[in-house]
C-alpha cells in the first residue's frame, strides 16, 4: 500500500474475559456470580458475549425474605422481632431486636373470690379471684396469681374494701366480716342453794337465766322464793367476735324450805315454812347448828352455837 493517506485494514477483535467494572453486566448476588461482557484485548471494545466471574455475594440478596426465631413479648418475658432470612439462599440477612416486656395498662376484677363472707379473726382467702389485665400492646389476659392485696381487716364486723394490685395497677372488691355463731353450751351445774339463793357453777364467757329470757353475768341468783322449783339456763355471751349462743338445756332446782328461829313469849321456836317444830331440838340455821330446849338457850337467854 503506497501513499501517505493509505489506511491499514482492521484486524478481527480478539475478545477475552477481563473482569473490570466497565465491563460489568450484573453484580454477583446470593444465588449467582457476577456477569461481565467480554472485551477486545487490542482495542478494549465490549462484546455482546458474557462470562461469569467470582463468588456469590451473600450480602446482596434478591427477592423476598422471611422471619425466623420471632417471639412475642409478654408481661413476664421480653420478645424478639425475629431474624430475616433470604428466600433464595436461606441465609440470614438481618438479625432481629429485643422487644421489651409488656407493661400493665389497667386491671379489673372479672370474678370475685369464692369466699366473700368472713368471721371476725379470719384471714383473707383469694381463691377463685380472676383479674382481667390490659397490657401496653392493647392485648388482654386473665390472671389468677401474682397479685397483692391490701385493706382487709377482720378485727371488726362490717363491709371491707380490698384493693388488689398487679403490675402497678389496682382494682377493688368487697367482702363482709360477721360474728361467729357460738355453740350451745352444756346444761348448767348447781354449786349451792338456800331458801332464797341458787349459785350455779361459773363458766367463763357465759351468762345465766332463770327463765331463758332475761340474762345476767352473775352465776348467783338471789331473792328467790323458798321451797320453789326454778329452771336455770346458761348461754355463751355475745362478744365483739361472736353472737350469743342459744340457751342450754334447763336445770331444775328447788330452793330450800324457809327456816327461821322466832321468839314468842320468851320462848324460841324453830320453824320450817312458817310451821313450828318440836321445842326441844338441834337445829341448823343459816348453815350453823344451834341447840334449843324448851325455847330456852342459856342463862343469859341468848341463842347459843352448839
Amino acid at each position: 500500500i503506497s501513499g501517505s493517506n493509505a489506511k491499514l485494514p482492521l484486524a478481527d477483535h480478539n475478545y477475552i474475559e477481563k473482569a473490570e467494572a466497565k465491563y460489568l453486566k450484573s453484580a454477583a448476588t446470593c444465588t449467582s456470580k457476577a456477569v461481565y461482557y467480554k472485551s477486545c484485548s487490542a482495542c478494549g471494545e465490549k462484546s455482546a458475549q458474557t462470562f461469569k466471574y467470582g463468588d456469590f455475594d451473600y450480602l446482596n440478596h434478591t427477592g423476598a425474605s422471611y422471619l425466623m426465631n420471632q417471639k412475642k413479648a409478654t408481661y413476664y418475658e421480653t420478645g424478639y422481632t425475629g431474624d430475616s432470612y433470604c428466600r433464595n439462599c436461606n441465609k440470614k440477612v438481618k438479625s432481629g431486636t429485643v422487644i421489651p416486656k409488656l407493661t400493665v395498662s389497667s386491671v379489673s376484677v372479672k370474678t370475685n373470690p369464692t369466699k366473700t363472707t368472713y368471721y371476725v379473726g379470719d384471714s383473707l382467702n383469694t381463691s377463685g379471684l380472676v383479674l382481667t389485665v390490659k397490657f401496653s400492646d392493647n392485648s388482654t389476659s386473665t390472671v389468677t396469681s401474682g397479685f397483692t392485696t391490701s385493706g382487709f381487716s377482720s378485727a371488726s364486723v362490717g363491709t371491707k374494701t380490698v384493693t388488689v394490685t398487679f403490675g402497678g395497677k389496682t382494682a377493688k372488691f368487697t367482702v363482709k366480716v360477721v360474728k361467729r355463731n357460738a355453740s350451745k353450751p352444756a346444761t348448767p351445774v348447781l354449786s349451792s342453794k338456800s331458801s332464797t339463793t341458787v349459785t350455779l357453777k361459773k363458766v367463763t364467757g357465759c351468762q345465766y337465766s332463770k327463765d331463758g329470757k332475761t340474762w345476767q353475768s352473775s352465776n348467783v341468783f338471789t331473792g328467790l322464793t323458798a321451797n320453789t322449783t326454778y329452771t336455770f339456763y346458761q348461754r355463751v355471751a355475745e362478744t365483739s367476735k361472736n353472737h350469743a349462743s342459744s340457751a342450754s338445756s334447763g336445770l331444775k332446782v328447788k330452793t330450800n324450805p324457809k327456816e327461821t328461829l322466832v321468839k314468842q313469849n320468851g320462848i324460841w321456836y324453830y320453824t320450817v315454812n312458817d310451821q313450828k317444830t318440836n321445842t326441844t331440838t338441834l337445829v341448823k340455821y343459816n348453815n350453823t347448828w344451834y341447840y334449843v330446849k324448851n325455847g330456852k338457850m342459856s342463862n343469859d337467854n341468848t341463842l347459843v352455837n352448839y
